[in-house]
């Protein structure tokens, strides 16, 4: 059951962090290292798991992160946000039925805005978490199925600068925990604390800082295909994994290479579906879709809604996509995605890809000039 999460884990939190280490010496120049303290609670998204939530959730937190190239635009256009690696230990709410989790993840870290002394951040952090107990070792977790998981965070904090080097921040921390149903039951966990935490600066040498004219910047629109698969499990705990499938296909029109719009359509295979009548009805369907890519390149964050067309499930007329997407130089992509329904996982996307007018190149060019 593990051994399809973790070499997945290991191949995401491998590429994530390739532009995070990629430069060791401004890494060093520029280090800070962050100790964090969480108090909340665990948010029961279904109704049986509020008897066993019995105490409110308890974590502590470190970071260790640097300055982003303060030559780049993507970098210029995020107000010059820090990166990095951060790990956290926290309870779920029930140590002895539920036990703890412990996470490793990467960071973004980005200013709504800086000030001297007081400054605003939203933060996104994405990696692995694993469960101390889960449904193998205690009959009680019916929510989380195995040990290793992923781990979704987005945060918002206040920081107060005491002194060149020193820090305190305070702000709200919301978490995710689930396996993207590779195994089943995946209800996973939800979460919202509230969070101190103290940041020294080891080394603080900032390189120069360069400004774009955002308004001599074109706005370009491309098409994309990606192919993508993925494994499941069927929804009454059977220890067998389905393959599945997904080809999307994407106009995309984009905002100063930060923000841009995406409309697309969908085809999807399910093989879990494969015990019915009717393999071409149940197996396979299709739908189009839009949502939101937020680019931080080479990687980008995609949200889409869509609406099935071909084949509509009995229970489901909509579904929903979150993606992590790495832009080439040579305009191929790799798509590490989630396929949903509202909340409820459907299947994991790995997947490659190609995009006719090469936007990751576009912007290496406006870089360089």
């Amino acid at each position: 059951m593990r051994r399809y999460i973790l070499p997945i884990s290991l191949i995401f939190y491998i590429v994530c962090s390739h532009t995070a280490f990629s430069q060791i010496e401004s890494f060093k120049k520029n280090m800070l290292i962050e100790g964090k303290v969480l108090y909340g609670s665990i948010l029961p998204h279904y109704s049986f798991m509020n008897y066993l939530i019995s105490e409110h959730q308890k974590g502590l937190e470190i970071q260790i992160r640097t300055h982003t190239n303060r030559k780049a635009y993507s970098s210029f256009a995020y107000r010059y946000p820090n990166y990095g690696i951060g790990f956290n230990h926290i309870s779920l709410g029930n140590p002895e039925k539920l036990g703890n989790a412990s996470a490793l993840f990467g960071v973004l870290d980005i200013p709504l805005f800086h000030k001297r002394f007081f400054s605003l951040y939203y933060q996104f952090n994405l990696g692995g978490a694993y469960i101390h107990k889960p449904l193998e070792t205690t009959i009680y977790n019916i929510a989380m199925s195995n040990y290793i998981n992923f781990f979704i965070g987005v945060d918002l904090y206040a920081e107060y600068r005491i002194a060149k080097q020193h820090a305190i921040r305070a702000g709200i921390d919301l978490s995710h925990i689930s396996n993207g149903k590779i195994t089943t039951p995946n209800l996973g966990y939800n979460s919202m604390a509230l969070s101190c935490s103290y940041i020294h600066h080891i080394h603080h040498t900032p390189g120069d800082v360069v400004q774009y004219n955002t308004k001599t910047i074109a706005s370009p629109s491309t098409i994309t295909f990606i192919v993508s698969g993925g494994v499941k499990s069927d929804e009454y705990l059977s220890p067998e994994r389905f393959p599945t499938g997904s080809l999307n296909i994407e106009y995309h029109k984009i905002f100063t290479y930060k923000y841009g719009a995406v409309v697309g359509f969908d085809l999807f295979y399910d093989k879990s579906k494969a015990n019915t009548e009717s393999i071409w009805k149940n197996q396979i369907n299709g739908g189009v879709h839009l949502g939101g890519e937020a680019f931080y390149f080479p990687f980008s964050f995609s949200v889409q809604t869509g609406w099935y067309l071909l084949n509509k499930p009995e229970k489901h007329t909509t579904y929903q996509r979150i993606a992590l997407r790495y832009y080439g130089m040579q305009s191929y992509i790799i798509q590490f995605g989630l396929k949903t329904h509202g909340t409820t996982a459907d299947f994991l996307e790995l997947g490659v890809g190609y995009t006719i007018q090469n936007i990751r190149k576009h912007v290496s060019e406006i870089e360089q000039n």
